[in-house]
């Protein structure tokens, strides 16, 4: 007898958002029309910067990571998962976690701007695959290189450690304050152990007592530094901004959580960040919280007032209903027709400068706009002012002209790049212009309202 077990990763995707935090998702259409399709997923392990990373000590292990059309989403729907836009996505590079050798395992490293502000995150994925450390990010380089990013390889070695023998001339600096704690053995911040750490006027070290050597970061390095309180745990946090020897910014999480009275690990990092502040390091900010499902996370206009109350619920999302009127007024529809004018310019702007491979001057939709657009599309229709059918219509349309924009952005980055020969773009293009055929009507007359 043959037993079979079905494949974990179908369970996650069919209820990943279903039944988490229902009160404050969005309309599920209108979520999942800006989302767009799934293009990879997997259950990977999350360090570094990511979006809330205060709260969960910078790491999240055995999340359920997706990246779709638009969005890099981890653990969605629930309290602690974040969505990042691609379009906020600044460098992408896929190598291998030094730590884990023999067995090497690939790791993504992400940056983003939250802000004005580059954050570093390490995506590394808990399937393991022999060969290049790439191929497991096969679908996931597709859908980077669609949304015109093109992942490099990473031959960059991090290490904090210092041998044991070339750490002697650090014996003289003047220690301000000296705890245990929690640390990363490694810059990606996978292993943790607990730590005896000193914090001199010219470094910040720490080591245990099976490591091979002292791990140390300059203080000329350190940017900024930030208490942070473990959410559900009686721990203290502090996040320790720096820049690394490619000048990329990193965060260092040093945890308090030796002592079995909570006082104690507040108290320990009350002292090293009033330490690094007496040295001139520069309180930091937390990496903000991105959920783009949450209704409360899109901006105001994008809650119709229609949905508020809906499903008999007590607690209010906005103001309450207006009233319906006799007469249903025709629709404005404002933001989905300067959208719509947006995208057929960038379209246009994209066709005309993919046939002599020019950049393209243009940039796509934010993502907030488009949602906008859709809870406007969907607001008309459910007061009467759209029928279905011409709101389906115009909901397509816009998805499709953003989308066709989008593709051909990225179309034409790739053929400048090298990455495809220009043949091969003109016919992608014509792919992608074909099926517009059947959007680009006036959509005025559809509508007999």
């Amino acid at each position: 007898m043959v037993h079979s077990s079905p494949r974990p990763c179908a369970r996650w995707l069919a209820a990943a958002g279903a039944q988490r935090i229902e009160a404050a998702e969005p309309s599920r259409q209108t979520w999942a029309a800006a989302r767009g399709v799934t293009r990879w997923a997997a259950t990977a392990d999350i360090a570094g910067a990511f979006p809330g990373c205060g709260q969960r000590g910078g790491a999240l292990l055995g999340s359920k990571l997706r990246v779709t059309d638009r969005y890099l989403l981890v653990d969605e729907g629930r309290a602690h998962g974040f969505g990042l836009p691609l379009t906020a996505v600044s460098r992408i590079a896929i190598g291998a976690a030094a730590e884990t050798l023999p067995r090497r395992k690939a790791v993504l490293h992400l940056a983003y701007n939250d802000r004005g502000t580059e954050r570093t995150v390490v995506i590394r994925p808990r399937t393991v695959r022999f060969g290049w450390p790439g191929d497991c990010f096969g679908d996931a380089v597709t859908a980077f290189r669609q949304a015109g990013y093109e992942p490099m390889r990473s031959n960059q070695t991090l290490s904090f450690v210092i041998p044991w023998d070339q750490a002697r001339c650090f014996r003289e600096e003047a220690v301000i304050w000296s705890g245990r704690a929690t640390a990363p053995l490694d810059p990606l911040g996978f292993r943790r152990a607990g730590c005896d750490l000193w914090l001199t006027t010219e470094a910040l070290m720490w080591s245990t007592p099976i490591a091979r050597g002292l791990n140390r970061v300059s203080l000329n390095h350190v940017v900024d530094a930030l208490p942070a309180n473990l959410s559900g745990h009686t721990a203290a946090g502090l996040v320790i901004g720096y820049l690394d020897e490619q000048q990329t910014r990193r965060d260092l999480f040093v945890i308090c959580d030796r002592h079995l009275v909570p006082g104690h690990n507040a108290c320990g990092r009350d002292g090293l960040a009033a330490g690094l502040q007496s040295l001139g390091i520069a309180p930091g900010e937390a990496a903000a919280l991105v959920q783009p499902w949450r209704r409360d996370w899109w901006p105001a206009g994008s809650v119709p007032a229609h949905q508020t109350g809906k499903g008999h619920d007590p607690r209010p999302l906005a103001s309450p209903a207006p009233p319906v009127p006799a007469r249903v007024p025709a629709p404005t529809l404002t933001r989905a027709r300067t959208l719509e004018a947006e995208a057929l310019s960038l379209l246009a702007e994209a066709n005309d400068r993919a046939r002599d491979l020019l950049p393209i001057a243009g940039n796509p939709a934010p993502m907030a706009s488009l949602g906008d657009a859709l809870a406007e599309i969907e607001a008309a229709e459910t007061t009467g002012a759209l029928t279905s059918p011409s709101a389906s219509v115009r909901w397509a349309r816009l998805l499709a002209l953003i989308e066709a924009g989008w593709r051909l952005r990225a179309l034409v980055r790739l053929c400048q790049s090298g990455q495809i020969a220009p043949d091969r773009m003109a016919a992608q293009r014509l792919a992608i212009l074909h099926p517009l055929n059947q959007f680009i009507v006036e959509l005025d007359d559809v509508d007999p309202r």
